[in-house]
């Protein structure tokens, strides 16, 4: 009767076998030498599970090459930033990737790059993000991302088998207080809008965008990534479905080697909508659509499109021209820059008692607590008026005069 083979190997176990003396081994390639040789360690154990055990163990240490004879030597700031280059960079955008190589670098590598990933604990991860939050210098964004990042890389080392249990898993953000006043300073004053909007008046260029941003809350990316066929006239509507963004250029050691200007689609889901808009705005750009025309002929479809042969805007130029623009005026002091019209949008909508979900669908936001969150200095105000409000109701409603208004 033929001897039943043993030694085929298991799904992702490596190579393994049993040798004659009954023994099993398994092998692991780590890589290759430059003369073309493969690099490889041998485990040997008693049964074949053992083996498997060692064989997955140091598949996870050679992660990015890493010995797997020396588990200590891989560190959280090592693993976290390979972890990010070698799985995270195809599932984000140039610019996010951007975003989580500066928290690496700048606060994981400092704070863990000397911890090895299997010494990291809840308590290391759990102390820097109350210091960050106490000493009120950093944003929460920032520090809810270094905790984020930490989380989906140590979520991968333990599927590596590098650690048995996430330490970052039981880690807590502490809610801080938002300062009204810093709130307050990013939207336009009331009678800083009017000197804007005269200024704006008798520049073709200028007043069509700076309508069209204070009126609609578009992001400024948004705006470049208008086309034409994106305004419906007839509806009094603009589709929102791509934008412009300076993304950065990354070498494979996550190194910044150049900046280039794309269009790619909304920055979430619910960036992608359509909204109407105000007659402020359409007859802006209806005069704008005349300005353009005859001056840029061939130009690529793009509302806001550049003035000197009607390409796509680039973001940094664009920037540059709104710049100029406040120094020709004098307001270059006052600390209004592009973004501060989406914040005055959403707060002239709460101001006027708009529902904050209905705010939220038209700032594109993806979660209804961003919007309360950024703007709730706006929102406590409009909530002190309700007492007032129902007492005109409820006059109303007695003398038989009231009419709901429909927001």
């Amino acid at each position: 009767m033929p001897r039943k083979k043993l030694n085929r190997r298991g799904n992702k176990e490596g190579s393994i076998y049993q040798r004659k003396d009954g023994r099993w081994s398994g092998q692991v390639t780590f890589g290759y030498q430059d003369n073309g040789k493969p690099l490889r360690k041998t485990y040997y154990g008693d049964t074949r599970e053992e083996v498997a055990k060692k064989v997955t163990q140091a598949v996870g240490e050679s992660f990015n090459g890493l010995k797997p004879t020396q588990p200590r030597l891989i560190k959280v700031g090592d693993y976290v930033k390979n972890w990010v280059l070698k799985f995270k960079r195809t599932q984000i955008s140039p610019l996010t990737l951007e975003w989580y190589l500066n928290i690496v670098n700048n606060h994981i590598m400092p704070a863990f790059g000397h911890i090895a990933v299997k010494d990291l604990t809840t308590y290391h991860v759990q102390e820097l993000l109350v210091s960050m939050t106490t000493d009120g210098v950093f944003q929460q964004r920032t520090i809810k991302g270094i905790r984020d990042i930490l989380k989906q890389a140590m979520d991968h080392a333990c599927l590596m088998a590098l650690i048995t249990t996430n330490p970052v898993a039981g880690c807590r953000l502490q809610k801080r207080e938002r300062n009204p006043e810093k709130d307050d300073a990013k939207v336009i004053p009331v009678e800083l809008r009017k000197v804007i909007l005269d200024a704006a008046a008798s520049d073709p260029v200028m007043k069509p965008i700076i309508t069209t941003l204070m009126f609609t809350g578009l992001r400024c990316g948004e705006l470049l990534g208008l086309r034409w066929e994106n305004v419906s006239f007839e509806k009094s509507t603009l589709t929102i479905a791509a934008s412009v963004a300076r993304a950065p250029e990354f070498n494979a050691n996550g190194e910044c080697i150049g900046r280039s200007n794309v269009l790619s689609p909304p920055k979430t889901k619910s960036s992608y909508r359509t909204i109407r808009v105000s007659s402020v705005v359409l007859d802006a750009l209806r005069a704008w659509k005349a300005y353009i025309e005859p001056r840029c002929p061939n130009q690529s479809g793009f509302v806001f499109c550049s003035t000197r042969g009607g390409g796509m805007r680039s973001y940094y130029g664009f920037r540059s021209s709104y710049r100029h623009f406040l120094q020709r005026h004098g307001l270059h002091e006052q600390g209004i820059n592009l973004h501060s019209y989406r914040h005055t949008f959403a707060s002239m909508l709460l101001e006027m008692g708009v529902n904050p979900r209905v705010v939220q669908r038209l700032l594109g936001h993806a979660d209804i607590s961003t919007t309360l969150g950024v703007y709730t200095h706006v929102i406590r105000e409009v909530y002190d008026n309700v007492a007032d409000g129902l007492t005109d109701v409820y006059e109303q409603t007695v003398q038989g005069t009231y009419k709901p208004k429909v927001i």
